[in-house]
């Protein structure tokens, strides 16, 4: 059964491969080997090495994966050039995704409420196959127990925040403000545990 995080959550009496040593989302200069599960920061070290692409950019799941459950949202400034790094973070395996330029207004999947996203520019990011919950018989089990609404860390960034767009019938949406639109990103998956990495550079003057 299918259900809008939001809503289960209101009405759960109806029913409710990457070393962590290469992991691009710990703090620099902190310890690499715990920071695989334990790290609550996205600054990278080092810096991806994937070719930037304009979105939209899209993907499939792995090859027989199951249903994806977020457990973690990050965002920071990525070092002092002003670029950002955004992570989402799954058990046990990435979903489907699609990362695009939305225009405003913004609304959460499900109720069509509007979302307010601070910056210039909105980039969605929609994950497919995907729940912030798990329905474990009539209880309903968060996964992820983060804010909606997730502050980038350090200064200078492009990001200026994630927020939770919606959580219904097996898409999972966030909004992803910019500070101004870049003509590119660079998307990275890793292993150990299971992250989309997001990293969008400092807009050109």
């Amino acid at each position: 059964m299918r259900l809008h995080r939001t809503a289960a959550l209101a009405a759960a009496l109806v029913l409710s491969a990457c070393n962590s040593g290469d992991d691009p989302t710990v703090e620099a200069g902190g310890d690499t080997t715990a920071a695989s599960t334990t790290s609550t920061s996205a600054a990278a070290t080092p810096p991806s090495t994937a070719a930037p692409v304009a979105p939209p950019v899209t993907a499939p799941a792995p090859a027989g994966a199951q249903r994806a459950y977020l457990t973690d949202v990050r965002v920071a400034a990525a070092g002092t050039g002003g670029g950002s790094r955004v992570v989402f973070e799954f058990e046990p395996n990435l979903p489907a995704y699609q990362i695009d330029y939305i225009e405003r207004p913004v609304t959460e999947d499900g109720s069509g409420n509007e979302v307010t996203v601070a910056g210039e520019a909105v980039l969605q990011v929609r994950l497919e196959d995907a729940s912030a919950a798990r329905l474990e018989g009539e209880k309903v089990i968060l996964t992820y127990k983060g804010p909606k609404r997730v502050p980038s860390t350090g200064t200078g960034g492009v990001v200026t925040e994630a927020v939770d767009a919606g959580d219904f019938e097996g898409v999972v949406t966030w909004a992803v403000g910019l500070r101004k639109r870049a003509p590119a990103i660079t998307v990275t998956t890793l292993t150990g545990p299971p992250r989309l990495v997001i990293d969008v550079p400092a807009p050109t003057p």
